[in-house]
């Protein structure tokens, strides 16, 4: 959700401006051009969770955002925030806990193909 008091996502894509897509080391993205479906999977591949997008921003964005990441269950450098605060202070969005519906895929069985 967007963050209530503070500045949404960095800011609308400018031509020739980030190269497209979203760039990254551990602890730090750039994204240029990018839409909220992209945040939204870097944030699920980050997080190790399911992450909905109801912020009903639509467009192409330029962020960067710089956090501490987990190793073991502790943050890898301590002067940097989680990376649950850093999207609420770097992108003006709220991470929130919630239960919602998900699609899911679900394989009852499996058996080797027959030669026929």
């Amino acid at each position: 959700t967007v963050s209530r008091g503070s500045a949404p996502i960095g800011s609308p894509a400018s031509r020739g401006g980030s190269p497209c897509g979203i760039v990254g080391r551990p602890g730090a993205f750039r994204a240029g051009a990018s839409s909220m479906a992209q945040l939204v999977s870097m944030l699920m591949g980050q997080t190790g969770r399911m992450v909905v997008d109801r912020t009903g921003m639509t467009g192409l964005w330029d962020f960067t955002l710089n956090y501490s990441r987990e190793q073991n269950g502790q943050p890898a450098d301590a002067d940097a925030p989680s990376i649950y605060t850093a999207v609420q202070e770097q992108l003006g969005l709220k991470l929130e806990s919630t239960k919602a519906p998900v699609e899911m895929t679900i394989i009852d069985s499996i058996e080797k193909p027959t030669e026929d």
